[in-house]
């Protein structure tokens, strides 16, 4: 066997605390479970660090930003995309 259990155990934390601290930075902390923010605090993760700092407008507007840069960078791309 190349990994023993404890090792592979671990590398299962660390998958586990990665995705979680992905959800906690880019969804917001409000969705984490007790377990989930038990985790990053054993890492080493600050709570408070991970939560969102935008209202829900500002948010919104962002991600439009985003969406509009994006639809124009596709339509340089791809011509025969434009309606």
């Amino acid at each position: 066997m190349i990994f023993s259990n404890e090792k592979i155990s671990e590398i299962l934390r660390i998958i586990d605390f990665n995705n979680t601290l992905f959800i906690g930075k880019n969804v917001g902390t409000d969705i984490l479970t007790n377990e989930d923010i038990r985790l990053l605090k054993q890492f080493g993760v600050d709570i408070d660090d991970l939560k969102v700092k935008f209202t829900p407008y500002e948010q919104q507007f962002y991600f439009q930003q985003v969406c509009h840069n994006q639809k124009h960078e596709l339509a340089a791309l791809f011509p025969s995309l434009q309606n």
